[in-house]
């Protein structure tokens, strides 16, 4: 190609590549022909890809996060997460919602004829969220105090995962929601929450203190006549 116009003695951008120059001077009648040749070499730019996470890591279960990968070269970025791997791309710079883990990221911008390839490594922390487990005890989220003959309704439940009600020490779901008559005593009721992939587990401990009934006696008297 004949460059001599476009390029001689003027600032010119190429593209990456091998280069090889030929310069000729037609002679005269007091000069040969003169030649020169030269060649050298453009490498590829090599750009730089930095992630981003808004907000940073880590954070609790659930968090709307959002991620960036910016670069400083032409082309667009590949965002990949987790193992196995899932194309993220379409997550770049929107806020979507994790579940709990560590996410592990990768973002590249392929290579092209001027720029190298370029990446960037990183990982998110998504915390789990607070367990939920709830104890009423007749209906109230408080301890109770009652008399023998009074019915006790302990009703455990949980938004997340399976529930599980322990008295004193002993599982008894069998009583989960029923009202019974227990005898007088001292009781320890604790609903347990195993919460989920997002959610952990839960725990709360009521108490029932059921005193001794008052029994109510009659006593009746009659007269009697006794004959003479």
């Amino acid at each position: 190609i004949n460059v001599t116009a476009g390029e001689m003695n003027r600032n010119t951008t190429l593209a990456a590549g091998l280069y090889s120059y030929n310069c000729s001077i037609a002679g005269n009648q007091n000069y040969t022909n003169a030649y020169a040749a030269a060649s050298f070499t453009i490498n590829p730019a090599i750009p730089v890809a930095t992630l981003s996470f808004s907000p940073a890591s880590p954070v609790n279960y659930p968090q709307l996060v959002n991620v960036t990968c910016s670069n400083n070269a032409p082309g667009s970025v590949v965002l990949l997460r987790d193992v196995p791997v899932v194309d993220a791309t379409g997550e770049l710079g929107r806020n979507v919602t994790l579940g709990a883990g560590t996410h592990s990221y990768n973002c590249t911008l392929p290579a092209s004829q001027n720029y190298t390839a370029a990446q960037s490594l990183g990982s998110y922390v998504v915390n789990l969220g607070p367990g939920n487990v709830s104890l009423l005890l007749n209906g109230s989220a408080s301890n109770l105090n009652g008399t023998y003959l009074s019915p006790v309704n302990a009703s455990a439940s949980t938004l997340y995962g399976a529930v599980n009600l322990y008295k004193n020490t002993v599982l008894d779901n069998g009583e989960n929601s029923q009202a019974i008559i227990p005898g007088a005593g001292y009781y320890n009721y604790t609903a347990f929450s195993s919460g989920n992939a997002n959610y952990s587990y839960a725990t709360i401990t009521r108490f029932a203190n059921i005193t001794r009934a008052v029994p109510v006696l009659g006593l009746a008297l009659s007269s009697l006549s006794v004959g003479r």
